[in-house]
């Protein structure tokens, strides 16, 4: 998450996926490119959803399975909102690997760029999940220096 939140790869990332006309200019739109190239950043984003791991970091703050200091009754409400946003995120990077692996682009042309429209929403979300998350963990941190 901090990696992510440093280095701001998202924007590259949906780029990839866009309509065009964002950054890298270098990138030609979704809809500009033929069903192989689709095909194959699909598949090199399915390999980096491969790499997140928010289900084991979202499970770490479920009850039972924490170490002590991560009990504090003062982190119950920060507790809950890293399972709520990690929880979810976790069906979003399988959903791309589902698609990544899935998509069958020899039979459907998928020329609309539709398919690129959904990639989009789901990054952005994780985006967004991400940046919440790494919030209440900073929060958190902040609660157990003060105790």
């Amino acid at each position: 998450m901090e990696y992510n939140s440093r280095e701001k790869p998202w924007e590259s990332w949906i780029a990839q996926f866009t309509g065009g006309g964002g950054p890298p200019a270098h990138i030609k739109s979704f809809y500009e490119i033929d069903n192989k190239e689709k095909a194959a950043r699909l598949e090199k984003l399915g390999k980096i959803m491969w790499t997140m791991d928010s289900y084991s970091f979202e499970t770490g703050f479920g009850s039972g399975s924490l170490c002590e200091e991560l009990q504090n009754p003062a982190l119950d409400a920060l507790r809950q909102q890293i399972r709520d946003f990690y929880g979810g995120t976790f069906e979003l990077y399988y959903s791309l690997i589902g698609l990544a692996e899935c998509a069958d682009w020899k039979k459907h042309s998928f020329s609309g760029g539709f398919v690129g429209e959904i990639i989009v929403l789901a990054l952005r979300k994780i985006q967004e999940n991400e940046e919440v998350v790494l919030g209440a963990v900073r929060q958190a941190l902040a609660i157990l220096e003060q105790q």
